[in-house]
């Protein structure tokens, strides 16, 4: 059960259908205008990151942004962190005839399809992103305390030196769904060098629409 005191996390896994890019306009118009309209909703700003297997996924599209032209098929994940007064608040939103219209516009245009979403028991009021750029994200088990090991390591080299990314802050919090008792660790970071994913944990890099 989330603390009643504090807002809740969204925490949504998107999958980008290809050969939709990042850079295709009418996907990055799409989510502007679903990020205007959830925020007037639930009144918590939606910050965006992406995963890929390509390691310059905005530099290998085509002129007109809709197909990858390398020849290794790209696999990218889109995920949202917003904030909810709680989990029923957000499950009310996704019922709405405006999130079902959102909903609708991205299906119809077969560009990216809901992983899944899941609401952590971590306040989002107190999580900054004005200096953050990427996030490392991991389910974890649940003992321990601190910062993992394998988070830590995302911000040194495979030497142990360390790298420009800076660690701004990390959370726990369990998932208040019914049904669903995993919880996640979120660690932020600043611009820098971080090495890409590793076993166990997904490094999600800022997603800038524009």
């Amino acid at each position: 059960m989330s603390n009643p005191f504090h807002s809740v996390t969204e925490f949504a896994f998107l999958n980008l259908i290809p050969p939709t890019t990042l850079q295709n306009r009418k996907l990055i118009e799409g989510f502007l205008n679903a990020a205007e309209a959830q925020s007037s909703w639930s009144g918590y700003p939606l910050h965006f990151f992406f995963s890929s297997n390509n390691p310059r996924p905005h530099e290998e599209a085509s002129p007109s942004g809709d197909r990858n032209t390398g020849e290794v098929p790209v696999s990218t994940m889109i995920y949202i962190v917003s904030g909810w007064a709680s989990a029923q608040a957000h499950n009310e939103w996704i019922a709405s005839p405006k999130n079902q219209e959102i909903l609708k516009f991205f299906g119809d245009a077969g560009m990216m399809s809901v992983g899944g979403v899941v609401h952590l028991d971590i306040n989002f009021a107190g999580l900054s992103f004005e200096e953050c750029d990427a996030v490392v994200w991991r389910k974890i088990g649940s003992g321990g305390g601190g910062v993992s090991q394998a988070v830590q390591e995302v911000g040194s080299g495979d030497d142990g030196s360390a790298q420009d990314a800076r660690l701004l802050w990390s959370h726990r919090g369990r998932a208040v769904d019914d049904g669903v008792e995993d919880e996640y660790e979120l660690c932020a970071y600043s611009e820098g060098g971080l090495r890409d994913s590793g076993e166990g944990y997904t490094v999600m890099c800022k997603w800038k629409l524009e």
